[in-house]
């Protein structure tokens, strides 16, 4: 009997045992189960924060190039002293500076396909955008970093027509580990004022570092292409 009774023991011991091993299994799967999940909810939460700051950059970009179209597009000067006055008066920079530079021979056309003098080393000129208040601090603050690229392209031939050229305008907006670009085109349009005069014009060191000589006969216009 009392064999018996030692041999119950025994068995009731070993199934508490085998019990305790199947719990600490079952726990060791609810936690494996419990931290898959937080891996998965992870990863959803990463690669959403990263489609909306791609997204965000995105938009960013294509409301910096339309803003940098209304600044292009917008001047309309009927005479070369209207133009020399916004100078003067530091308006439309970037319009002014494209017009004191292009076709200068401190700034080659750009060639995909070309030797170094018409590359993307010579070619390109980047910019950035200065964050001084209104529209400007507020999309620089959306931003790590914000990119201009500016160069301009055509057959060749600019030295006696200036209606091919062709502008070319790449924004890039940058946060964290995300980027988009948006490329802008614009063509040029070059006229004569009426009744312009035929001698040449230097500008100023803001828009004119090179003091490149532009003919004050010279109306240019742009008018946007495409967007891409």
């Amino acid at each position: 009997m009392q064999n018996k009774g030692i041999l119950r023991q025994f068995h009731k011991e070993k199934n508490r045992g085998s019990a305790m091993i199947v719990a600490i299994v079952v726990s060791m799967v609810v936690v494996v189960f419990c931290l898959s999940l937080l891996l998965v909810s992870y990863a959803l939460f990463s690669s959403s924060v990263r489609r909306v700051t791609q997204n965000q950059c995105r938009e960013l970009s294509k409301t910096i190039s339309i803003e940098l179209e209304k600044e292009l597009t917008t001047p309309v000067y009927t005479s070369f002293d209207m133009q020399r006055q916004d100078v003067t008066d530091g308006k439309n920079l970037l319009w002014q500076y494209l017009r004191y530079n292009i076709c200068q021979g401190n700034w080659p056309y750009f060639e995909s396909e070309s030797s170094t003098d018409h590359g993307e080393k010579s070619a390109y000129r980047y910019f950035t955008l200065a964050a001084t208040g209104g529209d400007a601090a507020k999309y620089a603050a959306m931003a790590d970093d914000i990119s201009i690229c500016i160069y301009w392209e055509n057959d060749g031939s600019y030295v006696e027509s200036k209606n091919d050229i062709v502008l070319c305008i790449k924004v890039t907006c940058t946060k964290g580990d995300q980027a988009a670009s948006m490329l802008s085109k614009y063509n040029l349009s070059c006229m004569e004022y009426e009744n312009a005069e035929s001698d040449v014009d230097t500008g100023d060191d803001i828009v004119n570092p090179a003091k490149n000589e532009i003919l004050k006969s010279e109306r240019w216009c742009w008018s946007f292409l495409e967007r891409e």
